[in-house]
């Protein structure tokens, strides 16, 4: 969706001069349902029409998602288009990788490993041809964080074991950890409070495009690895000059 298609469609869903309109909570919601888009494909044209100077947007201090939306116009303006921002491109040398890895991920989606899973040149070296891994992150449910390989990833190549608990709901046991929102609450205070120049995910689970889309809105560039099974839609969808999706063959 352009963001003038956005525009004017936002201003026939609002009731005044701000969304959402009155009676309606969750924005975020809103905007999935009447616009028959994901929140992560509508960053993008959300951005250019701030930076354009036809809305304000209110966010979460926790999620980062929009939570009100102001209007400054609600007239769209033909005469004005948005130039694109030169974009910084260090030397190859001075690019700074963090890199995030779903160790369940990446597990799960590899059925013949061979090697794999005990040598990861693989994987860091054609990173590493292209600058300096600042940061290195393996995300592991709690259950799996004896695996060879896990501890391979923290003596041999330096990166911080991140430990996942898993969900409780009442007094029953979810069967699923807390890998995504640990990894996306940390990933974004990377890119905001450090300067990494490249953010790399190994994982392809949906959730991670809002994390994705933060990296690129803060001129980022952004590299995803995953196998093709585990390669959400989501992700097939983004469209971004800043996005590199590489597969993994599985």
């Amino acid at each position: 969706m352009s963001p003038q298609e956005l525009f004017n469609k936002l201003v026939t869903l609002s009731d005044g001069d701000s969304l959402p309109p009155k009676g309606v909570k969750d924005l975020v919601n809103f905007l999935e349902l009447t616009t028959h888009e994901k929140i992560a494909q509508l960053e993008n044209p959300l951005r250019e029409l701030g930076l354009l100077g036809y809305i304000e947007i209110d966010r979460s201090s926790v999620t980062g998602e929009p939570v009100t939306i102001r209007f400054k116009k609600t007239i769209w303006d033909f005469s004005r288009r948005l130039e694109p921002e030169p974009v910084y491109q260090p030397p190859a040398n001075q690019r700074r990788f963090a890199i995030f890895i779903d160790y369940k991920n990446l597990e799960d989606g590899i059925r013949n490993p061979g090697n794999r899973f005990q040598n990861f040149s693989w994987l860091l070296d054609p990173i590493l041809k292209q600058g300096n891994i600042i940061f290195g992150f393996v995300f592991v449910p709690e259950h799996r964080t004896t695996r060879p390989a896990v501890v391979q990833l923290s003596n041999l190549h330096n990166f911080k074991i991140i430990v996942c608990p898993r969900q409780f709901e009442g007094h029953l046991s979810k069967d699923k950890d807390t890998v995504d929102a640990v990894m996306i609450d940390l990933g974004r205070d990377i890119i905001e409070h450090t300067d990494c120049t490249d953010l790399v995910v190994v994982g392809g689970d949906g959730d991670f495009t809002r994390l994705t889309n933060f990296a690129i809105w803060r001129r980022k560039k952004v590299q995803v690895f995953s196998t093709p099974e585990a390669l959400s839609q989501d992700f097939r969808k983004l469209e971004s000059e800043h996005l590199e999706v590489h597969i993994i063959e599985s």
